[in-house]
């Protein structure tokens, strides 16, 4: 166990970080493509590692070799630690493979997620060696979320999975790409012409060059499957026996009227003007 708390955030190191909160809740413990910050010194290190490999593992696209079963041995090395089951040279098989993976994988999940491994192991390795020695700690049991997002998608303001769509979309996937966007979104042409692009403004892409056009791939999917009469089906839940009325037939009450209605409500739109929009 871990006899303070600390943060080790894009290469910086301090003590007693300050807490974080999510709701009306306190966030124990943050691990991720910047590092570790650990605000409770009950915090398991190694089962917050575990979770966190099979995240990546789950994460990851599979597009490159090193990313894809790099993750996937470091994810069972730290399942046999867990167990008691592995040897102190199992580490240094970790820091390797954090290294490699970082080094030549394709995509920001396997360049960034694994180097916070070869801290942890570098700097607390005698905590791993406790575990593989058959100590075990006495913690309280936590609940583990994981996410992934960037700068595109925390700009969009509903959150929009922008680099799964782009992706699709790059793999000329595009009905997969309109099904992600309809999640979140059901109108996208109507967006794709519309919409003011703070995603964009966050682009990653400009550190290079020019940002991706978002918006205008959005419009590029919906209008393709338009023409084609190729719409993505939407199963309802069963009906349910309570009504509601939506106020405005602009892109905001239909988006509610949408997701209410595969919800199962019964839905009625009331529009002052003679049509939608």
């Amino acid at each position: 166990m871990i006899d303070k708390t600390f943060a080790y955030w894009n290469d910086k190191f301090t003590e007693n970080p300050k807490l974080l909160k999510y709701k009306d809740r306190d966030i124990k413990a943050v691990i991720g493509w910047g590092g570790i910050e650990i605000f409770d010194t009950n915090v398991n290190i190694l089962e917050l590692c575990l979770e966190y490999a099979k995240a990546i593992q789950n994460y990851s696209c599979g597009q490159c070799i090193p990313c894809r079963v790099g993750t996937r041995i470091i994810r069972d090395i730290f399942e046999s630690i867990y167990k008691g089951e592995a040897k102190e040279t199992d580490l240094n098989t970790i820091v390797a493979l954090s290294e490699n993976i970082s080094s030549s994988s394709m995509c920001e999940i396997g360049q960034s997620s694994p180097r916070v491994f070869k801290y942890l192991i570098e700097n607390y390795r005698d905590l791993f060696k406790d575990y593989m020695g058959g100590k075990k700690e006495n913690a309280a049991s936590f609940e583990y979320k994981s996410t992934v997002t960037a700068p595109c998608m925390q700009a969009c303001p509903i959150h929009l999975d922008i680099p799964r769509y782009v992706e699709n979309i790059k793999f000329g996937r595009y009905e997969e790409s309109l099904s992600t966007i309809c999640e979140k979104l059901p109108l996208p042409g109507v967006v794709g012409r519309v919409c003011v692009r703070p995603c964009e403004f966050n682009c990653r892409r400009t550190l290079l060059d020019e940002p991706i056009q978002i918006k205008h791939l959005k419009r590029f999917v919906s209008d393709f499957a338009i023409e084609r009469d190729n719409w993505p089906k939407f199963e309802c839940k069963p009906k349910k026996e309570i009504k509601v009325a939506i106020i405005g037939a602009g892109p905001a009450g239909l988006t509610a009227a949408f997701f209410l209605a595969k919800e199962g409500y019964d839905v009625t739109i009331f529009e002052t003007l003679s049509e939608p929009g």
